[in-house]
C-alpha cells in the first residue's frame, strides 16, 4: 500500500468509485521508474508523473491515451511534470545540433542547471514559447488533466546570470509565459484544466494568475534544503513562503519535503504537521522522485 500526500479537492466526490482503493484527497508526485500497474494500484486520487513513458525521457515515448485513460477509470486525476524554465536534453523538441548550434533562445546563457541535462533559456524567446505550447497540446492531447509547472523560479536564476536583466523585467516575462500556457490550456479544455506551480512564491501574488492557476507546490518546505537531503530549511525562507502563502486566493497548496535516510521519525512528522499548519497537504519521499514515499 503507497500512503500518500493529500490534496484537497473543491469539486464533489463520487458517491461510488470504480476502485474502492482509491483515496480522495490525496496526491502522489512520481518522475523517474514509474510503472503504470503501480499507478492504477496508488491510493492517490491526483497523480503528477512525468509525461515520458517510464520516466525515462521522451526517446522512450509518452504514456498513450489509453493509458491515461485507465488512470481516469479509476478516479484519479493526472498532471503532467512540466519544466518551463530550462530545456532538458531528453525531451523531444531537443536537437543534437543545439550543443554545437545552439538556438537564439539558448544563446545567452547556455548553463547546464542544477540538474545534468537541463538548460537556463530565454523563457520569453517566441520560439522557445512556441516549444512550450507545443507541447502542451500534445499533454492535453494525452489525455493528461492538467501540468504541474516546474521552473517557473528560473527568473532568480538569470538575475545571477546577467545583470542587465532587471528583476521586474524577469517576473513579469514569467507571468505572461505562465498566462499564456493556461490559458492556451483552458482553450481546449475549459475550466478542468489544472495549472499547478512548484515554488517561485515571489509571483504568487500577483493578481492575473487567479485566472488561470489551480494550486501551488512547494519544496522543501521543512527538510531537503539546499538540495542536502533531511537538512532543515531556515526559518527565514519558511517565513517568506508563509507571507507568499497569505496572498493566494483559494489554490491548492501541495508540499514535498525530501528527509534523508537517517531522518528520525519526529522529524518526518513534524515535516507533515508543518505543512498541515499552512493549510498545505504533505509528501515526503525521496528527491529522486522515483515513488518512494518515506
Amino acid at each position: 500500500m503507497v500512503l500518500t500526500g493529500c490534496f484537497r479537492s473543491d469539486k464533489p466526490q463520487p458517491t461510488s468509485s470504480p476502485e474502492p482503493n482509491v483515496k480522495a484527497e490525496s496526491w502522489f508526485y512520481q518522475l523517474q521508474d514509474i510503472e503504470i500497474e503501480s499507478l492504477r494500484r496508488n491510493q492517490a486520487e491526483v497523480l503528477v508523473i512525468d509525461p515520458s513513458r517510464g520516466g525515462d525521457g521522451d526517446q522512450a515515448g509518452f504514456w498513450t491515451t489509453e493509458e491515461i485513460d485507465s488512470l481516469h477509470k479509476q478516479g484519479k486525476k493526472v498532471i503532467a511534470y512540466f519544466s518551463i524554465g530550462e530545456a532538458e536534453d531528453y525531451r523531444d523538441y531537443w536537437k543534437q545540433s543545439w550543443r554545437e548550434s545552439p538556438p537564439p533562445f539558448l544563446n545567452r546563457a547556455n548553463v547546464e542547471g542544477g540538474y545534468a541535462n537541463n538548460y537556463l533559456v530565454e523563457y520569453w524567446h517566441p520560439d522557445w514559447q512556441a516549444i512550450l505550447l507545443t507541447r502542451l497540446e500534445k499533454l492535453q492531447a494525452l489525455g493528461f488533466d492538467g501540468v504541474y509547472l516546474d521552473k517557473v523560479d528560473s527568473f532568480e536564476d538569470w538575475q545571477s546570470v546577467d545583470s542587465s536583466k532587471s528583476p521586474d523585467f524577469l517576473k513579469e516575462k514569467m507571468i505572461e509565459l505562465i498566462l499564456t500556457l493556461g490559458e492556451a490550456g483552458r482553450a481546449r479544455s475549459g475550466s478542468e484544466f489544472q495549472l499547478f506551480l512548484q515554488n517561485g512564491w515571489d509571483l504568487w501574488s500577483e493578481p492575473r494568475l487567479k485566472s488561470v492557476v489551480t494550486g501551488v507546490g512547494i519544496e522543501e518546505f521543512t527538510l531537503g534544503w539546499e538540495g542536502v537531503d533531511g537538512q532543515p530549511t531556515p526559518p527565514t525562507t519558511k517565513r517568506r513562503i508563509e507571507e507568499a502563502l497569505r496572498t493566494i486566493p483559494n489554490w491548492k497548496v501541495l508540499i514535498v519535503d525530501y528527509p534523508s535516510r537517517n531522518s528520525s521519525q519526529e522529524d518526518r512528522e513534524l515535516a507533515r504537521d508543518e505543512a498541515r499548519r499552512v493549510g498545505a497537504f504533505p509528501f515526503l519521499t525521496d528527491r529522486a522522485l522515483k515513488g518512494e514515499p518515506q
